[in-house]
C-alpha cells in the first residue's frame, strides 16, 4: 500500500510471484486510478491496461517444427541452432483502460491483438477444385469471452469485426 502513493504505474514482469498477488495490486492501482502495465497476454486477462510480449501460441509453433525435425531423425538436438520469436504481440485490455481513465491513440490499438477472442481451432476443411475453382472453403470456430467479466453484445459484436477485418487483410473472405 505505501508505495502505490508515490509511482505513476507499474510493470509487471513474468514472474510467478508477481503474478500471483496480481489480483490484489489491480484492486488496489485501479482505486488509485494507477496503470499496471503487464508483459504477457495472461495479466491482461487478470486487468493489466495493455502490453508487448512474447505470443505463446507461435512459440509452440516454433517449438513444433522443432520437435518434429529431431523426431524425423533430420537434426540432433544437440546441433541445433536455438530459435526465437523475433517480434513481441501487442494486447490490449480496454476494459482495464477505462478503469483508470486513460484513452490509447488510435494507431495503437489498430495494431493490438484481439481483446476477446480466447480460442479458435480448424473444423473442417472443404476442397473441390470443379466448383471452387482451386479455392479451399474453410470452418474455424471462434470463441469470444472474457475470463473477467460477462461480455455485452456490443463487445462481442465489436470483437467480431475486429476478427473479420483481420482475416480480410489476409485476403481471407467470410460468407455469412
Amino acid at each position: 500500500d505505501s508505495i502505490i502513493n508515490d509511482v505513476d504505474c507499474f510493470l509487471c514482469i513474468i514472474d510467478n510471484n508477481v503474478v500471483s498477488g496480481l489480483s490484489l495490486m489491480i484492486e488496489k492501482t485501479n482505486e488509485k486510478g494507477i496503470p499496471v502495465f503487464g508483459s504477457e497476454i495472461e495479466q491482461m486477462k487478470l486487468g493489466c491496461i495493455c502490453g508487448k510480449g512474447i505470443d505463446y501460441y507461435e512459440l509452440g509453433i516454433k517449438t513444433g517444427k522443432m520437435a518434429a525435425k529431431i523426431l524425423k531423425g533430420e537434426e540432433k538436438a544437440s546441433e541445433m541452432e536455438y530459435e526465437v520469436v523475433e517480434e513481441g504481440t501487442l494486447y490490449i485490455n480496454s476494459e482495464a483502460l477505462e478503469k483508470v481513465n486513460i484513452e490509447l491513440p488510435e494507431e495503437i490499438i489498430n495494431n493490438a491483438k484481439m481483446q476477446y477472442l480466447m480460442e479458435y481451432s480448424l473444423v473442417d476443411i472443404y476442397e473441390d477444385s470443379e466448383k471452387l475453382k482451386d479455392k479451399k472453403t474453410i470452418t474455424i470456430r471462434f470463441t469470444i469471452g472474457s475470463y473477467i467479466d460477462t461480455l455485452t453484445k456490443e463487445q462481442i459484436d465489436e470483437e467480431r469485426e475486429i476478427i473479420l477485418k483481420e482475416l480480410n487483410k489476409n485476403n481471407i473472405y467470410i460468407n455469412e
